[in-house]
């Protein structure tokens, strides 16, 4: 599962052991409970990926919101992460009052493939939908009702706030760094000139542009199994 600290906390200036501590003591754990599980963090992309045998330990990381540090509360989001083995589809106009789980039981339909798991894309009426095996569906059935599939692209994250890629400005951990996203230049003023150059494709246009090739990643097998649909119909 992965855990991405907001509100600033940068996990590369602490300990592993001490995030750690503070993670088992949000989800109400022992660290005796934890022996056959692991626990690392990724500075480049400022996350916490823990893994576990338990499907119960595994729920209750899940479930954290917010870590405790001394007096001090930051805000945390946790979400498990797929299989290699799976792939995964968008759908719209989800109701705002349905939670992950509230998804992923509307989906478990006879009609339906096989669901993994369904989240929601940060706070708008979309959802990610997680398909065991590598078919990917036109269509699924939510509470019965039939919802249009969308191929799931992932993006390139980029902060608006450091100008770096692998994360977004909601859990930057130098969120008092601003970079120019155009030309990377540190702190510059507010009208500042520069001449724009993409950090993912190196072209003449900002960082994270629609028009900017590299900006989605669709993987082979999916694009090839999308099209073998598209051939067939």
């Amino acid at each position: 599962m992965v855990l991405r600290p907001r509100d600033g906390l940068n996990v590369s200036k602490i300990s592993q052991a001490l995030l750690k501590e503070w993670i088992l003591r949000a989800a109400a754990l022992k660290a005796e409970e934890t022996t056959e599980g692991t626990f690392r963090t990724s500075y480049f992309i400022n996350i916490i990926v823990a893994s576990t045998p338990s499907m119960e330990r595994a729920a209750k990381c899940n479930r954290i919101t917010k870590l405790s540090i001394g007096a001090q509360t930051l805000e945390i989001t946790a979400y498990v992460t797929p299989p290699e083995d799976c792939t995964k589809d968008a759908v719209h106009n989800i109701p705002a009052e349905d939670s992950d789980d509230d998804m992923t039981h509307s989906l478990v339909y006879r009609r339906n493939p096989k669901i993994l798991q369904a989240r929601r894309m940060r706070k708008t009426n979309s959802a990610v939908i997680v398909f065991d095996g590598d078919e990917v569906p036109y269509f699924v059935y939510y509470r019965g009702e039939e919802y249009r599939c969308y191929l799931h692209k992932k993006r390139h994250e980029i902060c608006k706030t450091c100008g770096r890629l692998g994360h977004r400005t909601d859990v930057c951990p130098t969120p008092e760094i601003k970079v120019c996203k155009c030309c990377a230049t540190n702190n510059p003023p507010e009208h500042h000139r520069c001449d724009p150059t993409c950090a993912q494709c190196g072209r003449d246009h900002p960082t994270g542009d629609k028009k900017c090739r590299q900006r989605c990643q669709v993987p082979y097998l999916l694009k090839k199994t999308s099209v073998g649909k598209e051939n067939s119909t």
